[in-house]
């Protein structure tokens, strides 16, 4: 269902016809209200400002104490990819009008060891590396090294520290559709990957620069975890921001400022599957558009902690990976559409 009795068009941006300021504190909630939900105010940091907003929270129970919280983001129309004039842009990022007409739920945070380790433990699933025998990627305290794949190395086991607040790493599309299919069934909501469009929607938050945090790659330290002054630290071949997030590896959820409409860590900490096959965008439709042909690779989007440099964590960016692929700073969030 369309917000449209809020819908406010951009001044000069012809980006987002949904809004400048998301539910500004002096203004209504976009969406419709549920009894499920609970509205809150929060902090945000957008296009080089920070800023206070309100977001309609939808919490779901994952069983051993475990939750999990969605917000709600309403419908509109937004450019999709990037300009020709953005700096680093690719060329598969051609822009484009894209309207989703359903209000979705996204999760605030990307999925956590914990509430993985719910799904693992009240399903017995155990993931792609565990089970193929090749294992997964990891750090290597002796040596100071990445290394994979290795069967050492899992969800579980990274060679870093992780609690149960970190982001699950090392986890394929096929394992994060698994967790969605088990989310679905136990929660009775259609839970899946988001679509590629529904996740720039929701990171760009009404922003046209080439990060949602402004358009220099040193903005990105208040937003999220990339390859930063602190890793360049412990790994000085890499090339990272000058500005230092406090963290090499995963960061817990939640730690930075989110976006305008309340989402945390959609830039940076890990990049996050996607529902769709990588393709053009050509010849997908303008309303809902999602690539279901199959290829050979699906796509991840956001950007994450390291190993390749922060300017590849714009809103536009598209990076892909075979379905069985795993690495240590790939994860997921997932998604549904609000009745």
């Amino acid at each position: 269902m369309k917000s449209t009795s809020f819908l406010i068009p951009s001044v000069g941006l012809g980006l987002v016809v949904i809004w400048l300021a998301i539910w500004p504190l002096a203004g209504p909630v976009l969406g419709t209200s549920t009894h499920d939900e609970r509205k809150e105010t929060f902090e945000y940091y957008q296009d080089g400002k920070t800023g206070r907003g309100r977001r309609r929270v939808l919490v779901l129970d994952l069983g051993d104490g475990v939750k999990m919280e969605f917000v709600r983001v309403p419908a509109g129309t937004f450019q999709m990819g990037s300009p020709e004039s953005e700096k680093d842009r690719r060329s598969d990022e051609s822009q484009h009008t894209v309207e989703l007409t359903h209000d979705f739920y996204l999760g605030k945070y990307e999925v956590t060891r914990g509430q993985f380790r719910a799904f693992v433990n009240q399903a017995g699933y155990r993931t792609e590396p565990e089970t193929d025998g090749t294992g997964a990627w990891g750090y290597d305290e002796e040596t100071k090294k990445i290394e994979g794949r290795k069967p050492k190395y899992s969800w579980s086991s990274t060679g870093f520290a992780q609690t149960d607040e970190h982001p699950v790493v090392n986890v394929t599309w096929n394992d994060a559709n698994a967790f969605c299919r088990w989310l679905a069934q136990r929660s009775k909501r259609p839970i899946r990957l988001p679509t590629e469009a529904e996740w720039e929607y929701a990171a760009r938050a009404g922003s046209a620069k080439r990060f949602y945090s402004g358009e220099s790659p040193e903005t990105l330290v208040k937003v999220g975890n990339v390859a930063d002054g602190t890793a360049k630290k412990k790994f000085p071949d890499w090339q990272t921001t000058i500005a230092e997030d406090g963290y090499v590896f995963t960061a817990p959820v939640g730690k930075f400022l989110p976006n305008r409409l309340g989402l945390h860590d959609m830039l940076g900490n890990v990049w996050e599957w996607c529902q769709d096959w990588l393709g053009p965008y050509e010849g997908l439709s303008g309303k809902d558009p999602v690539r279901n042909e199959e290829n050979r690779v699906r796509v991840m989007r956001g950007g994450g902690w390291g190993k390749r440099v922060p300017q590849i964590s714009s809103s536009a960016l598209r990076f892909s990976g075979a379905p069985p692929s795993r690495d240590m700073d790939v994860g997921f969030r997932v998604a549904f559409r609000a009745n």
